[in-house]
């Protein structure tokens, strides 16, 4: 959409606010009903909570965190250099066709 068609504020309200609980499995709910809908697994084994700050503040531990709730090895520095390196914000805007909805929209047929 146009950036210009609405403002960030009303683009906010809705994304967050006005949708509420989903009348069906079909329905997007609210950003804010999804997040809240994962609290009561917030202590599940299988459930990791991960914050954008966090990982903007300093990546390399949250993937480090990530490695270890797989139960994959991050001792090998090489391999954490080069997810952090593919995680940064410059290598997928470098990379951005890899990283649009593309893929999705075909398979989607839209």
């Amino acid at each position: 959409f146009d950036t210009k068609d609405v403002s960030m504020e009303e683009f906010l309200h809705h994304f967050w606010l006005n949708r509420g609980e989903p009348t069906s499995l079909m329905e997007n709910a609210s950003y804010w009903h999804h997040l809240a809908s994962w609290w009561p697994r917030r202590h599940d084994d299988d459930v990791l909570w991960l914050h954008y700050e966090d990982m903007r503040q300093d990546l390399r531990a949250c993937i480090k965190r990530v490695a270890a709730f797989m139960g994959v090895d991050a001792s090998d520095e090489t391999l954490v250099d080069l997810a952090c390196e593919r995680s940064s914000e410059a290598y997928m805007r470098e990379k951005a066709h890899l990283f649009d909805e593309n893929l999705t929209r075909r398979f989607r047929n839209d």
